[in-house]
């Protein structure tokens, strides 16, 4: 999907350090409450406390990256993501093994959680993920994210239609930057409005994976 190609080039190529191995690992916390800069810092001490010696925060924005060793083999190569406006926190940590990138992924991102600043805002919920190339598998979640210009306005109201036009019109639900609904099926999707991020988040929960990939497909393709 479109975002995980942007996550694989970033990483690819924003840490000075060896071959890209195969194997993703993505785990995303939701429903926060923290601002950018102590989550910044978690990140950073949370990388540096977990081994990786070449940690660089990206153009002093809100992504910070990471390498396990400055010298191969590295092992670990991390992405954190945080994004303070929608309360969402992104990890992605990449390994030869896909267990590994997985549980890698997560380690990180409870450990950030639970620093000093980052607080749960209501109900929060997690999505991981173990993802080949751009590809999901062992998860009952399917994610994407795309790039967009469009205003928050506009967002929500395109993130209803998707939702409507792609089958998932049963018990709608709002907040502040997002709307979910669920298909005849019992699958379960939500769009997010990332519009401070110029960012379009979709998720579907359920089934199988096949379904929810084509699911996906629906709600970005009927987004516009």
């Amino acid at each position: 999907m479109k975002k995980y190609f942007f996550i694989v080039l970033l990483l690819s190529y924003a840490i000075p350090s060896y071959a890209m191995p195969p194997y993703f690992g993505i785990s995303v916390g939701t429903n926060l409450s923290f601002n950018n800069s102590n989550c910044i810092s978690a990140a950073k001490n949370t990388l540096s406390n977990n081994g990786f010696k070449n940690v660089v925060q990206y153009k002093n924005g809100s992504t910070v990256f990471a390498a396990y060793r400055k010298n191969g083999p590295y092992q670990y190569k991390a992405l954190v993501k945080c994004l303070a406006n929608s309360g969402i926190i992104i990890v992605v940590a990449a390994a030869d093994v896909p267990q590994n990138a997985r549980k890698k992924a997560e380690s990180l991102r409870h450990t950030i959680q639970q620093s000093r600043g980052i607080s749960v805002a209501s109900t929060s919920s997690y999505i991981t993920q173990a993802i080949t190339g751009t590809r999901a598998t062992n998860s009952n979640t399917s994610a994407s994210w795309t790039n967009s210009l469009i205003g928050k306005k506009d967002c929500m109201v395109n993130a209803e239609s998707s939702l409507r036009r792609s089958g998932f019109y049963n018990g709608l639900g709002y907040d502040e930057n997002s709307v979910n609904g669920k298909n005849k099926h019992g699958y379960k999707a939500v769009i997010r409005c990332l519009t401070e991020n110029k960012e379009v988040y979709y998720e579907v929960i359920g089934g199988k994976k096949s379904t929810r990939d084509s699911l996906i497909k629906d709600l970005e393709k009927n987004f516009y």
